[in-house]
């Protein structure tokens, strides 16, 4: 099957208005591109992106863009909040075990220590708080 509409009783094959638009306008920016003395069968923007790079001749790197600056803030973010997620359930599980062996022997060599400093408080963070 052919693209196209045949014209009754001719067998001619009549291109559709828009096929005919695009291979102009294809024409148009290929022509444009061989005066600008780039290559015509890129497509896009692809000839703006294959100029060289000139960022390094200042010895800087190129500024980050804000999709780039946002999703590094919010990795860091997710980072801090699993470090302290992880550290929230070492404690709890540290309270819910009791004290270890060691620890039992090294608090019988010791002084005897107050239950209040046995049973210190932890302070809730400041996002815990709001909740």
């Amino acid at each position: 099957l052919q693209k196209g509409l045949t014209l009754m009783g001719t067998g001619n094959l009549v291109q559709p208005l828009d096929t005919f638009h695009c291979r102009v306008a294809n024409q148009a920016v290929e022509q444009w591109k061989i005066q600008q003395g780039l290559d015509p069968s890129l497509e896009g923007y692809e000839y703006l992106r294959d100029l060289p790079d000139w960022s390094f001749v200042d010895r800087c790197p190129t500024p980050s863009r804000k999709g780039q600056i946002h999703r590094k803030q919010a990795d860091e973010a997710f980072i801090r909040w699993v470090a302290m997620l992880s550290q929230g359930t070492d404690r709890g599980l540290q309270q819910l075990q009791g004290p270890t062996a060691q620890e039992v022997g090294d608090r019988g060599n010791q002084e005897a220590e107050p239950a209040a400093a046995l049973h210190q408080w932890n302070p809730k963070s400041p996002q815990q708080q709001n909740d």
